[in-house]
């Protein structure tokens, strides 16, 4: 963009510098058993950085719930909010979603056939179960 209102008649360049900056990504750090991510969020008006209990000892599953976190941020979520997310395990409709993302990205002919029968099938009884609440019982309900 040129700002054409120069003294002398040259167009400056504008520059952004200072504006947006790196996307924030969050630290992940293992206290005691548990995961936290520590996260800058925004309150009233200024950038703190917070600590969020993810309640997990899985390392992999920490890093998937403070994605979810980063991307709750994003979308303009309150700190309160964000608590709330950090304590509740994925969805099982996030889990095969997030699932079909990864088949799709290593190239797999078959994960749009899995998808549509998943989606068919599974989400609407259980989409909206988390997945470390899944029993038996929820499996063979799908097959009855």
């Amino acid at each position: 963009m040129l700002n054409e209102g120069d003294k002398e008649g040259k167009t400056m360049k504008i520059t952004n510098k200072g504006k947006g900056g790196r996307p924030r990504n969050g630290h992940l750090e293992l206290r005691g058993k548990n995961w936290w991510a520590q996260l800058t969020v925004t309150v009233d008006g200024e950038s703190v950085r917070k600590w969020f209990n993810l309640n997990t000892d899985s390392k992999p599953v920490a890093r998937r719930k403070m994605a979810r976190l980063i991307k709750e941020l994003a979308n303009g979520g309150t700190p309160l909010e964000l608590t709330e997310q950090a304590k509740r395990a994925e969805y099982f409709g996030e889990a095969c979603e997030r699932v079909h993302q990864q088949r799709v990205t290593d190239g797999v002919k078959v994960a749009k056939d899995e998808i549509a029968r998943l989606r068919a099938y599974a989400m609407p009884d259980f989409g909206q179960i988390e997945v470390t609440k899944i029993a038996s019982k929820h499996i063979n309900a799908i097959y009855d």
